[in-house]
């Protein structure tokens, strides 16, 4: 079953690991060239870093979703909030899964998965919960089914956090946490 979701334990770039850091390029590039340039010499291609962090995420994700489960994910893209109040960005994708299979893996670890519903699912002081935050319901498909764009990320994710270490995809997508630039004076 191909079902559009969320791409599971991606942390979003605002304020996070993936969140671009202009001060290291400016500080390789001087020490490369003798040079003593600033920001404000260069031009930034946010949206490729953006898409290379992305694609390479979700590429890592998957190859190491393959060890709970076989499962094609396809990055689609970036999803960004118009303000960071209360959400970070996130990664669409498409993920083509057993579904049988993988609700059987969901109730076969339902008491592990019941704390990350209820931490992320109990409406609470500035936060109302669309969901429910009882795993019972989580376990049945008809009940994923209904909203299974954001259900079935939600669920891979409390897997993933069970089964995956996250340092691996962390460390792999780091390689990609280099932004390209052009210097201003040789774009004119």
């Amino acid at each position: 079953m191909k079902i559009e979701t969320h791409c599971p334990l991606f942390p979003g770039f605002y304020n996070t690991i993936f969140e671009p850091n202009e001060e290291n390029e400016i500080y390789s590039h001087n020490q490369d060239n003798g040079t003593d340039l600033c920001y404000d010499d260069f031009e930034w291609d946010y949206d490729d870093y953006r898409e290379r962090i992305a694609s390479t995420f979700v590429e890592c994700f998957e190859r190491n979703f393959q060890d709970i489960m076989l499962a094609d994910i396809t990055y689609q893209n970036i999803s960004s909030p118009a303000y960071y109040n209360f959400s970070n960005d996130s990664i669409n994708i498409e993920v083509d899964l057993d579904f049988d299979k993988f609700m059987k893996l969901v109730n076969e670890n339902k008491e592990e998965i019941r704390q990350y519903i209820l931490e992320h699912y109990t409406s609470r002081d500035g936060f109302m919960s669309f969901h429910s935050n009882n795993v019972e319901d989580w376990c049945n498909p008809e009940y994923v089914l209904e909203n299974k764009e954001h259900r079935v990320g939600a669920l891979m994710e409390a897997l993933a956090q069970l089964f995956i270490d996250m340092d691996d995809i962390f460390y792999w997508t780091d390689t990609e946490c280099y932004i390209t630039y052009k210097l201003k004076n040789e774009t004119k």
